[in-house]
């Protein structure tokens, strides 16, 4: 492959099929080796059928010779023959040390996952394509939509939230009870729960667990507000005593935050070990594996592993078109490709989350300036900016809850051109702030430029999000990025205006901060609690706090012999339900 490379750099303009006169030792030269060497790579690419050969008559005569084969094309052959007689890693490590256009790396993902049937599997396996590797799978460090998804396979909670029947379930604990002001509440923990190291859980895994956020950098640090202190009541219980009454310390503990954890271990964020449906058997740049964990507490999940391919050039919110008519399909969470719609099926969602953009209110010149505020929301036309950037940016957004969406102020420049006359803006450039991916510098690119047309200066620079918050987040004008849902209404909420992580979080003005802590602590209800925050929401929207630019169109595309598939909150399909007919 090295040598066909080296011939189509030497001869970028030689037309295929078209012989041409070469000698021997010209093609020594070109391949930096002996004219017997020479000979033997030209019986190999003869072989492989990428180049004919006619030899010339006699010594120093030319000869001819024809390319047959387009570098991308010999590369996709290699590729292929790499999957069937060595293994799908071996494939990919070949396939990214050439550098080859994002049409290659597509149409041999789309080959792997589609036409390539592997005759030697006899489990059932999950395997599709994502755009970026997840090298942090513990909740201590990461709060981000495809980590979430995939650490809720690997750990269990002490309870979790029955989106199906809308109520809250014994994971780790099996029962509980609570007193009437819900200060103190009781769990009773099953027994024989094994981690995926092989250790017994024990009440002392639970008591650690439920106490390691209390690193400030933690994006469940907001948990310990509620909590005083976890209690080991005997072997197989423990009180959970709150700071005050938290009627909704349910939603707490339903979080990846309250992740069991063994405490006798330091664990690897690439490799981490939980108790859940799902171990993790290998997670590199190339490739995320969970396998079935056998010894899993509870139901076992019919899919025997889930295998996911990292390619960096697939994502931008844009599809391809590139190939067509595929017949066969495992699964594709994004629609990289159309497909003949007789042999796939399809379900689709509205994202119950949002890409957000939130303005600074506690300093800067955003915090005081209502006018300068209204001004970019004026601006910010959301339909045109979903249809000019495409993808599968899908319907604006204007509230954290889908359900509750309500028409925005209309969008207009030269309205927003006045308004922008009419504040205190005196040509200062505003800092936006994203984290790389899910679409963010394009969004923030289309902002600028959008913002510029009205007289507004913004200078948008985007961070790896492992380095994300290592940034000064709360002194920078504007931050843009996910805003996640839960299935949880109230949970959506209160992850929005406490999470450590949360954008919202961290540009809200301290007087609302205030309101809201002051009204969680004197919450007797969650109903009570779950008004004061929705007439919250609308207040902040009111004034421009913030805005939500647009919610995706999400994607599950599997193939008709996959059963009870379904999608979460964060637009996933739930590992753990799926299974096949054949």
């Amino acid at each position: 492959m090295e040598h066909y490379q080296q011939l189509i750099k030497v001869f970028p303009n030689q037309a295929l099929h078209t012989p041409f006169d070469i000698t021997i030792s010209d093609l020594s030269a070109v391949f930096y080796c002996t004219d017997r060497n020479t000979k033997h790579i030209l019986a190999k690419l003869q072989e492989k059928g990428w180049v004919r050969w006619r030899a010339g008559r006699g010594r120093g005569n030319y000869s001819q010779m024809t390319l047959l084969k387009e570098l991308d094309d010999a590369i996709i052959q290699e590729v292929k023959l790499k999957v069937e007689h060595d293994s799908i890693e071996e494939a990919i490590s070949f396939l990214q040390r050439y550098q080859t256009n994002q049409n290659v790396h597509q149409q041999f993902i789309n080959w792997l996952f589609t036409a390539y049937q592997d005759n030697r599997e006899t489990k059932d396996q999950l395997r599709f394509p994502s755009y970026r590797p997840v090298p942090i799978l513990d909740p201590l460090f990461v709060n981000r939509r495809t980590e979430n998804h995939m650490m809720y396979h690997v750990y269990s909670r002490l309870v979790y939230y029955d989106r199906v029947n809308q109520m809250y379930r014994g994971d780790v604990a099996h029962t509980w009870e609570v007193n009437h002001s819900s200060t103190e509440w009781i769990f009773y923990l099953r027994k024989g729960i094994i981690f995926h190291n092989g250790k017994e859980m024990t009440v002392g895994d639970v008591v650690y667990s439920l106490s390691r956020h209390g690193k400030t950098t933690s994006p469940y640090h907001w948990m310990t507000n509620f909590i005083h202190n976890v209690q080991v009541i005997n072997t197989r219980t423990i009180k959970v005593v709150c700071n005050h009454s938290v009627p909704f310390l349910l939603q707490i503990l339903s979080t990846l935050g309250a992740s069991i954890v063994p405490s006798t271990i330091s664990l690897n964020p690439r490799l981490p070990i939980g108790t859940g449906p799902f171990q993790i058997t290998e997670n590199t740049n190339d490739k995320l594996s969970l396998q079935a964990y056998t010894a899993y507490f509870d139901k076992r999940p019919f899919l025997d592993k889930v295998t996911v391919y990292f390619f960096s050039t697939l994502y931008d919110n844009r599809s391809s078109d590139a190939i067509k008519d595929q017949t066969q399909l495992n699964f594709f969470a994004y629609p990289y490709v159309k497909k003949d719609e007789a042999h796939y099926h399809q379900k689709t969602k509205i994202d119950e989350g949002s890409k957000l953009l939130t303005f600074n209110r506690k300093k800067g010149p955003l915090a005081t300036d209502d006018l300068l505020r209204k001004a970019i929301v004026t601006a910010l036309d959301q339909e045109k900016m979903i249809q000019e950037l495409g993808g599968n940016r899908f319907v604006p957004g204007s509230r954290l809850i889908r359900n509750l969406e309500q028409k925005r102020l209309s969008h207009n420049l030269e309205a927003a051109k006045k308004l922008v006359l009419e504040s205190n803006y005196a040509g200062e450039v505003l800092s936006l702030i994203g984290y790389t991916g899910a679409g963010n510098e394009l969004d923030g690119t289309w902002i600028q430029e959008r913002l510029h047309e009205i007289g507004v200066n913004v200078k948008t620079t985007f961070f790896p999000y492992q380095n994300l918050y290592d940034q000064l987040l709360e002194s920078t004008d504007l931050l843009l990025g996910e805003q996640l849902a839960a299935e949880d209404e109230l949970l959506t909420y209160l992850q929005a205006f406490l999470g450590n992580h949360s954008f919202m979080q961290l540009h809200l003005s301290i007087k609302d901060k205030h309101d809201i802590k002051k009204a969680i602590e004197k919450a007797t209800s969650i109903s009570i609690l779950l008004d004061f925050l929705q007439t919250k929401e609308e207040y902040l929207c009111r004034e421009n706090n913030h805005v939500h630019l647009y919610r995706l169109k999400q994607f599950s595309i599997y193939p008709p012999y996959a059963e009870n598939v379904s999608m979460n909150a964060l637009g996933w399909l739930d590992f753990s339900e799926i299974w096949y007919k054949n």
